[in-house]
């Protein structure tokens, strides 16, 4: 055995000693599918692959005897996560991201609790809708090489709110790290524009270590803390000078009473900045381009659905693109990210705008592992081997992530080495190990060779005497058929005199 794998063979053993049934022909199937899931087309397949020594009928087996908690397999992945990163403020700091992806099963009508969900269309304009579950998964934002491994992935009910399943999430994983949050650790959690509202950002607050990156959508209205003098009884005054999340200052017809009226939508930029950033860099792509930071401090938005947002002050840092050659704006619309949480002023400007671009590689797990590690091949009737399955694809990926630093060329048939020799150029560098970082797909193409240094008995199968098997006279039921639930939306609360109608 080469030292230089001892990683990833360690990540193997820990599976295999940990005790679970079936660990040998699960570990075989985490291998073939780390080293050829983007070769299969349903996970049977993987049973052809070099790495497995299992028959198809055994997945089965090992997927209903999968029996890790979310609580186990989160300390298991955070041991061979990175150490922490350091903030300008000193303190160090992990940055982890939450949002919500789909799983499409349209033909598995045997599921129970499935729902509606959006696919994506190529044709612009038109929504395309069919049956699955909504999944929400936490993730770690490593930024080497586009990996974002999942800490959590959870499979959210028909008859479960998605706000609420995600904080519950939060909640679990902020609370098993209170002994390391203990060491002035900071927690930076990202989130895009879907939880930009009272409930999440007020929620953020309970966990003090965590400060929340989270975008908000535009045209919304904030407003600044009133900074004049209480006179008189009653409660003092909270809010200030009422601003929208435009670029520009707008003005809104509206009618009131039979009256036309005007409303001017005053622009955040017309509040002065508290802290403003100019900068030049280079995408990855090579153009460059010009950042502006524009931070503003202690605003405020409304409560609402009980929601208490009134002593919860959050930074918004709005970002704008220019291109540095033309000077046209890259994007149309400028980009708002709130920093909440206690801890806020101990993350800069351009700290919050770095950390908060990682969220976009959960996009690219998505689709990695749904194309790469076949997360939505697996068919079956019964939803608790769906989630086994959906762990053993989480697993796969976090061994993908382990393997990333063990592995110095890329494997490419001849007819592709003009790619491997583009993306290892082009590959961005490791700070702590100074090596290149390998993206998800270049590690599957080459962690193969690392398994064939492994010795095969410690995977191989036991030899055990043929079973007796299922007798011909038993019969197995028919499975029954659910229908895909329509969640609608909460009706608005009814006033008084419209109940007594």
């Amino acid at each position: 055995m080469q030292k230089k794998y001892l990683k990833t063979l360690e990540f193997c053993l820990q599976i295999l000693l940990s005790g679970t049934s079936r660990a040998r022909s699960l570990v075989n199937y985490l291998m073939s599918l780390a080293s050829g899931g983007h070769l299969c087309k349903h996970p049977v397949d993987l049973t052809l692959q070099p790495h497995c020594h299992y028959t198809y009928s055994n997945l089965t087996k090992v997927v209903k005897h999968f029996h890790y908690t979310e609580a186990i397999l989160r300390d298991f992945f955070t041991a061979y996560a990175d150490p922490p990163k350091v903030l300008h403020s000193g303190k160090n700091y992990y940055t982890i991201g939450y949002d919500f992806t789909k799983l499409i099963k349209a033909y598995s009508h045997s599921l129970e609790s499935r729902v509606y969900v959006l696919m994506s269309n190529p044709v612009v304009g038109k929504v395309c809708v069919t049956a699955g579950y909504v999944l929400g998964a936490l993730h770690y934002l490593s930024g080497a090489g586009g990996f974002a491994p999942m800490v959590s992935l959870k499979r959210i009910d028909a008859q479960e709110d998605k706000d609420s399943v995600a904080l519950s999430q939060i909640a679990s994983f902020m609370e098993a790290n209170e002994k390391e949050l203990e060491k002035t650790l900071l927690f930076l959690l990202a989130m895009d524009a879907a939880f930009g509202k009272a409930k999440i950002l007020s929620s953020l607050h309970k966990h003090k270590q965590l400060v929340g990156l989270v975008r908000l959508r535009q045209g919304i209205k904030v407003w600044t803390l009133y900074k004049g003098s209480h006179a008189g009884k009653g409660a003092k005054r909270i809010y200030g000078d009422q601003y929208y999340l435009f670029v520009t200052t707008k003005t809104k017809p509206t009618l009131r009473k039979g009256v036309t009226t005007t409303i001017t939508q005053q622009s955040i930029t017309d509040l002065t900045a508290d802290d403003e950033q100019t900068q030049k860099y280079q995408l990855q792509n090579g153009k460059w381009v010009i950042v502006t930071l524009r931070r503003y401090n202690n605003l405020l938005i409304r409560t609402k659905g009980g929601a208490n947002m009134k002593d919860k002050p959050f930074d918004l840092v709005m970002v704008t693109l220019q291109d540095a050659d033309s000077g046209e704006m890259v994007f149309t619309r400028p980009l708002f990210i709130a920093i909440t949480g206690e801890l806020k002023s101990d993350v800069s400007t351009w700290e919050a705008y770095k950390e908060y671009l990682q969220r976009f590689d959960v996009e690219k797990t998505y689709r990695f592992s749904n194309n790469n590690l076949l997360m939505n091949a697996f068919q079956t009737c019964e939803a608790t081997h769906l989630d086994s399955w959906l762990l053993m694809t989480q697993m796969a990926y976090w061994l993908l992530y382990v393997a990333r630093d063990e592995i110095e060329q890329v494997q490419c048939p001849p007819w592709q080495k003009y790619l491997n020799n583009n993306k290892a150029a082009n590959a961005p560098q490791n700070q702590q190990s100074g090596k290149r970082t390998l993206t998800p797909a270049q590690v599957q193409k080459s962690i193969g060779a690392i398994f064939y240094t492994f010795d095969k008995s410690l995977f191989m199968p036991k030899v055990q005497k043929n079973g007796k098997g299922r007798t011909q006279v038993i019969k197995l039921p028919k499975c029954p058929k659910y229908p895909i639930v329509k969640k609608h939306k909460k009706s608005p609360k009814q006033r008084p005199e419209q109940l007594n109608r």
